[in-house]
């Protein structure tokens, strides 16, 4: 039997417990990494309400989430930038601020699916690149 292709939509800000519950996962990976850094993950999923209702109540920021058979099983959160330096030409970059699958579902695609979504966005509001920093 085969799992179902994803289905992937824009988030609301009616979504931010998905948020808070997938996203304990990545808490939890990064913790084990840098508890120097990050807090460690909970069972109260709505502690972290206020970290990513930005992402979904912004014009400047998105969150799509990923879906099997309407049960969410991954997140992209991505926010626009124009940096503001004598350096650089101005010009609008998309930051991908968490991406994240659960652990059953890695493997599939889903990730590089988000991303390709989140370069889309990106493109489709003037961003002419698109950055991720990862944590070694």
């Amino acid at each position: 039997m085969t799992t179902p292709a994803p289905r992937f939509r824009r988030a609301t800000p009616a979504d931010v417990g998905i948020l808070c519950e997938l996203g304990q996962q990545l808490n939890a990976i990064h913790h084990a990494a840098r508890p120097d850094v990050f807090v460690a993950a909970t069972d109260d999923f709505r502690r972290d309400e206020p970290h990513w209702l930005p992402a979904l109540e912004s014009g400047i920021q998105a969150a799509f989430i990923a879906e099997i058979d309407a049960v969410p099983v991954g997140f992209i959160t991505l926010n626009l930038l124009t940096p503001n330096t004598p350096l650089i030409r101005p010009h609008t970059l998309c930051r991908i601020n968490s991406i994240c699958v659960t652990e059953e579902m890695r493997g599939r695609g889903i990730g590089q699916a988000l991303m390709r979504l989140a370069q889309s966005w990106a493109v489709q509001q003037g961003a002419t690149s698109v950055t991720l920093n990862v944590w070694a």
